[in-house]
């Protein structure tokens, strides 16, 4: 490998959605977190375009990794009542939106990604640490962010 990978996770959410910034060079192995934060759209959207500018560098391989709940086949809301249930579906359907703007925004602008349909469970931050090496604090948006990245 003689390029510096650099893979940007996002995980979509209504307020603040999650992003980290992994790169693997031919001098280190495996993934190495270089960025992490909750950011609002649109500050997320600023961070997407300074990192697409950077990784327009020679030797750079740039891949947009989004998390897409949408794509698994069936989603239960399973709640004490139906309206807990309903304000979780609907919660759900902002984040979907959200993450299909994400989506557009790169096709809009030519950046190669991909959409991550979360298959495993979330990491704690006890799992984090030991995957990552990451001992930083972390939320649950940060680390779905990484692990959406992190293979």
């Amino acid at each position: 490998m003689s390029k510096t990978l650099v893979r940007i996770g996002v995980d979509p959410d209504l307020k603040a959605s999650g992003f980290c910034v992994l790169t693997k060079t031919p001098f280190k192995n495996g993934w190495v977190i270089e960025e992490l934060e909750t950011l609002p759209f649109f500050r997320l959207i600023e961070r997407l375009e300074v990192q697409t500018k950077l990784a327009q560098l020679p030797g750079t391989s740039l891949l947009i990794c989004i998390e897409a709940g949408w794509l698994n086949k069936s989603i239960h809301h399973f709640a004490a009542n139906k309206s807990v249930a309903g304000k979780i579906g609907k919660n759900v359907g902002h984040n979907e939106a959200i993450g299909k703007l994400f989506e557009e925004w790169c096709k809009e602008n030519n950046v190669p990604y991909k959409l991550i349909k979360p298959e495993t469970k979330k990491w704690d931050a006890d799992l984090f640490k030991k995957v990552t090496g990451w001992d930083k604090r972390t939320n649950q948006e940060e680390r779905d962010a990484v692990r959406t990245a992190w293979n």
